[in-house]
């Protein structure tokens, strides 16, 4: 989730559908609508902080990344927009036959996988 995203998170957004809480949202830089279910773990979160999530600045967002990206032995320049684009292409890469291929492309709020693979044609992982 892009950090602007992130930032506007509210929990008026979160709906019931198929017995599943999501998230629904509108992608600040396009407009488009976009929709993710909440995992158990994300729940306790909002639980524990009374449905208000914590939100951190950019800079401390990209800089608690760095640690993680230091911890697992990354050794590039990371930061929250790199990270998206990573998480969407392993998820394409590596488990392409288990999920559709859309589902990671909607995750980084990219329209079509052409759109993704134009921007992440230069992307180079580890």
């Amino acid at each position: 989730m892009a950090y602007t995203d992130l930032k506007a998170f509210n929990t008026k957004n979160i709906q019931e559908v198929k017995g599943m809480k999501v998230y629904i949202g509108q992608r600040a830089k396009t407009g488009q609508t976009f929709t993710f279910p909440l995992l158990k773990e994300t729940l306790a979160i909002l639980t524990k902080y009374k449905n208000k999530l914590p939100i951190i600045s950019n800079v401390k967002y990209n800089e608690y990344l760095k640690v993680v990206a230091q911890a697992a032995d990354i050794d590039k320049p990371v930061s929250s927009h790199w990270a998206r684009r990573t998480g969407a292409t392993l998820l394409l890469n590596g488990i392409i036959e288990q999920v559709y291929a859309n589902i990671p492309l909607l995750l980084v709020f990219y329209p079509t996988f052409a759109s993704f693979r134009q921007k992440s044609t230069s992307l180079t992982l580890f």
